[in-house]
């Protein structure tokens, strides 16, 4: 066991040490192969630089450039990367197999920058006549009219500008036809506007030769010669070394397979804890997706149990209430009916003043205005029992425009003279509903409204037959919702309110009691124009009665008319 362990330390040792020997003799390099490889990348840089020359050039004519910043900019950098091709430092000039290419090199280079001064004189010409020419161009468009000649006239002006813009870039027999014909269709019509596109071709036709000579490739040429000669001297110095870096390449594959099988039993090792993680991950991942639905839906069943209750205690208080307001008020109602038809007796019998007969018909009037506010409590007291009453969860034949009217009545002390109400409801046929369910939908959307409205402001109730539905659109000019809003207000438990002020399940229950029904629910909202919801209702549901439960107020208020706000 002891020699084993020192045997395999030995071998790692050696092995080592030979790793060591075959890394430094394969990465040493001589000198003079460390100076090709500075020769070599200064021949690099100076062959972009003759590129990048060329690319200034060409861009100086799309451009129109008359600066020439970057063009100056780039053959000062020339001339100095040249400078230092040429200084000892590089070595190129005192060695045999370079030193008659560079000084071909550089004299080629000089003459190539050395015709930057004509071109700069050319393009400033022919940039000049260009801009002579638009000029020409503009006086002439603005004298044209609206004749059918005038027409033909500013197409053939406009024609020419484009082809003179193409010639200027690059030149072709085609293009030089075009121009020759259009200039012969204008014959002396614009003799200032014809001179200066003559002066634009003639002053291309100048520039052209010289910016030709600034591309010449003689340069490239050499520059490649050049390099070449210093890449064959790296060759043979490389070939000095290639006997190690051979040497080195077995012995790293050996190590590398050796490794390879130590690396995959470790692979083979993580993928299995790999795996075993990942089941644990999706097993917890799918464990909370449970809990946390099931969270959702307890809290939905608890809100909806309280909510429940509340609606089932108030509508038998609502019953009661209404029960003891009707007693005294048909009380009331009959004695003034009584009242009211023994001052017509009396009135009938005559022998009155003048006094009391004006006090006979004040009095006539006080006992209209009673019997007036008296049918109204009568009528708010019907509204209440009919809104409360749960036994109408069942289905039943209901006219939707009357539960609109029910819901209305109910919020009309929210309403009043602060939110304007305009109806168009059309001739609708009653429908197979829930209408309970339909009146907390409606009283729920027009609450949602009137809160959304800050001050004054307008809710529209329309009505529709269509087809084998019936549509109810319910408008308001408030707030409104963004599109992150409205994708989320039908979710339970969403609100844009403060903690405390709403539950977020009034829409949620509203988006339901709708599914219940067979129907659907659309809103479209505008942030700061208002919002409208759409419902589509079919005229008789095939959902079986007990498939529509009672369904509770969500609000979170005692008030039976209270709501959660639009986008709430």
């Amino acid at each position: 066991m002891f020699l084993r362990k020192w045997i395999a330390i030995v071998a790692l040792g050696g092995s080592l040490a030979l790793l060591a020997v075959l890394v430094l003799k394969s990465q040493e390099r001589p000198l003079d192969a460390r100076q090709a490889s500075d020769q070599l990348a200064q021949l690099n840089y100076v062959a972009r630089l003759s590129e990048q020359f060329a690319r200034e050039v060409a861009r100086a004519r799309v451009h129109r450039d008359t600066t020439f910043a970057a063009l100056d900019g780039t053959a000062a950098l020339w001339v100095t990367a040249d400078e230092r091709l040429a200084s000892p430092e590089t070595g190129l000039a005192d060695q045999p197999l370079t030193a008659r290419p560079l000084r071909r090199y550089l004299d080629l280079a000089a003459q190539r920058r050395q015709g930057l001064i004509d071109f700069k004189a050319a393009q400033i010409d022919f940039v000049s006549a260009f801009e002579q020419l638009r000029i020409e161009a503009e006086r002439a468009l603005g004298g044209l009219m609206s004749s059918e000649s005038d027409l033909a006239i500013r197409d053939q002006i406009i024609a020419l500008l484009d082809e003179l813009a193409i010639y200027g870039l690059q030149a072709n027999p085609n293009n030089g036809g075009r121009i020759y014909s259009l200039m012969a269709r204008l014959n002396g019509a614009l003799p200032a506007f014809e001179a200066a596109a003559r002066e634009v071709r003639a002053a291309k036709d100048a520039l052209q030769p010289q910016a030709d000579a600034l591309g010449d490739l003689a340069t490239a040429e050499q520059l490649g010669l050049l390099t070449a000669q210093v890449r064959e001297a790296v060759a043979r110095q490389d070939a000095r070394i290639e006997h190690y870096t051979l040497a080195l390449a077995a012995f790293a594959s050996a190590l590398l397979l050796v490794f390879t099988l130590i690396g995959l039993r470790l692979r083979s090792s993580f993928n299995e804890l790999d795996g075993i993680n990942a089941n644990l991950e999706q097993l917890v991942e799918q464990r909370t997706d449970e809990l946390n639905r099931t969270l959702q839906e307890l809290r939905m069943q608890q809100a909806h149990l309280i909510q429940s209750e509340k609606l089932s205690s108030l509508g038998q208080m609502v019953a009661g209430v209404a029960h003891e307001i009707n007693t005294p008020l048909g009380y009331a109602l009959s004695n003034v009916e009584t009242v009211k038809e023994s001052l017509v007796i009396v009135e009938a019998a005559g022998g009155l003043s003048e006094d009391a007969q004006e006090r006979m018909v004040e009095a006539d009037v006080l006992l209209e205005d009673s019997m007036h506010g008296m049918n109204q409590i009568d009528e708010l007291v019907k509204s209440l029992k009919n809104f409360s009453r749960m036994d109408r969860s069942a289905t039943e034949v209901f006219d939707l425009n009357e539960g609109l009217e029910t819901a209305l009545k109910i919020c009309q002390n929210q309403l009043k003279g602060r939110v304007e109400v305009e109806r168009d409801l059309g001739e609708i046929p009653a429908i197979h509903c829930a209408p309970s369910q339909l009146n907390q939908v409606f009283l729920n959307l027009i609450n949602n409204g009137a809160q959304a409205i800050d001050g004054h402001g307008l809710i529209t109730l329309r009505t529709r037959h269509v087809g084998e539905q019936v549509q109810v659109q319910i408008q308001d000019s408030g707030c409104g919702m963004d599109a992150e809003t409205q994708a989320h207000i039908f979710e339970p438990f969403f609100t844009t309110k403060a903690v405390g002020e709403g539950t977020g399940l009034g829409l949620s229950i509203v988006f339901r009691i709708i599914e219940d029904h067979g129907g659907s629910i659309e809103v479209d909202s505008t942030p700061g124009r208002g919002t409208c919801f759409t419902l589509l209702l079919p005229v008789r549901h095939t959902t079986p009665t007990s498939a529509i439960e009672p369904v509770a107020d969500t609000t979170g208020n005692d008030a039976l008319g209270a709501a959660v706000p639009a986008g709430a």
